[in-house]
């Protein structure tokens, strides 16, 4: 899996409305990554399973 193929790349906007803070920002990010096992997997140059 190409990691320069713009294939394996997810993009998204998102729109926030009112004050937010970096600390309470990236707060929520790590909620959602937390709970969510699909987003912390990686996919190494080389490896032919993904790392977690």
């Amino acid at each position: 899996m190409p990691v320069e193929d713009a294939a394996n790349h997810i993009c998204c906007i998102i729109e926030v409305r009112g004050n937010l803070t970096p600390e309470d920002g990236a707060g929520a990010f790590q909620m959602v990554l937390d709970r969510q096992e699909a987003l912390r997997v990686s996919f190494l140059p080389g490896k032919t399973s993904p790392c977690r």
